[in-house]
């Protein structure tokens, strides 16, 4: 019986060191299923044509670069190219730029302006392992895509701020580009103040009109707009809207000496007169480079074209002062808005 016994205990000691050296095994062996995490940061960079410090397209660009950089931990590094100019011929320098990034092993290269986007679609394909991102672009790839602005959107609500605030019914607009993009912001916002007054008279001026190889003319030049903005003054406009990029800047000076509200677009100018820029329409490039960036980490990211409003958070107004839009406009404002973000309000100009 003690024989018995001990040989019984002999087969549980037994029993109990098997179980053990399985068990320890099992936690010693990582699962394959388990990802090892990755401490490289993804590396951004940003072409752009002209001046990032434009204070319009160009410095919207970097600083969506740079929050990237602030909030993602991504490497970053930009590059000014020749600025568009309508040319066929596109400048040497931007393929340049693209390649040497594409070539210095960057992840994302971000085309910043809808004219890179037959470029992109030419030098991509030999990058198969980049992606590239056309902001304000309309076009995809086996290897990129692009974010069309509804920018649109943000100028129907600056005419409807327009139409109510005028009141001798003359409205100025001056506009940098026959670029579509911009053609059609500035129609939303003839839309919208037509939408509150029909009889409004509306006095355009195309800084592209005026001599398309005129730098003293041009959109990226700061004082490019001044004489067209002084031309409208002299119509007796009472309002200025402004869609011109760097030229904006000028025009706003102008708009100051004569006391003329002006409504801006692109990005927020009211430190440069306040109490002349009472609103502006914002393109908010920073928004939509996150959501790339974002798509990219999460392995999500499309080849197509991606369309950003008012509801992705991509164009929105500038806070509003009712020292200078009072309540009821801007009451109608947000009914507005709701509306285009809910779609009960579509837009004959949206691309």
């Amino acid at each position: 019986m003690k024989h018995y016994i001990a040989h019984i205990l002999r087969c549980f000691v037994l029993f109990a060191f098997v179980v053990a050296s399985t068990a320890c095994s099992s936690v010693a062996t990582p699962s394959s299923s388990v990802a090892t995490p990755t401490t490289e940061s993804i590396r951004v960079a940003l072409v752009l044509s002209g001046s990032a410090a434009d204070g319009g397209w160009g410095s919207a660009g970097v600083e969506g670069l740079r929050k990237l950089r602030d909030l993602h931990g991504a490497e970053i590094d930009y590059t000014e190219v020749s600025a568009y100019t309508g040319a066929e011929e596109l400048p040497d320098d931007w393929a340049q730029a693209f390649k040497k990034y594409a070539e210095d092993g960057y992840d994302i290269i971000f085309a910043h302006g809808r004219w890179f986007d037959g470029l992109i679609a030419e030098i991509s394909p030999n990058y198969p392992d980049v992606r590239f991102v056309v902001t304000g672009g309309n076009g995809s790839g086996p290897n990129y895509a692009s974010v069309t602005l509804k920018n649109e959107e943000a100028g129907y609500l600056l005419g409807i701020i327009a139409g109510m605030l005028t009141k001798n019914g003359k409205i100025g607009v001056v506009v940098g580009t026959q670029l579509r993009p911009v053609m059609s912001t500035a129609e939303a916002f003839a839309d919208g103040v037509k939408a509150i007054n029909p009889n409004i008279e509306l006095y355009q001026r195309v800084l592209e009109d005026q001599g398309p190889d005129n730098p003293d003319k041009h959109l990226n030049n700061q004082d490019g707009a001044n004489d067209v903005t002084q031309e409208l003054v002299d119509e007796g406009v009472d309002l200025l809207f402004l869609h011109a990029t760097a030229a904006n800047i000028g025009a706003i000076k102008i708009a100051k000496e004569h006391n003329i509200p002006v409504l801006n677009y692109g990005k927020d100018l009211t430190n440069i007169a306040p109490g002349i820029v009472i609103a502006n329409g914002l393109q908010i490039i920073p928004a939509t480079m996150e959501v790339m960036l974002k798509n990219y980490k999460e392995n999500s990211f499309e080849n197509k074209n991606y369309l950003m409003g008012l509801k992705e958070g991509a164009v929105d107004l500038s806070p509003l002062s009712v020292e200078y839009i009072p309540s009821d406009i801007q009451e109608k404002v947000k009914e507005v808005e709701q509306g285009l973000i809910d779609g009960t309000i579509k837009l004959e100009s949206q691309r």
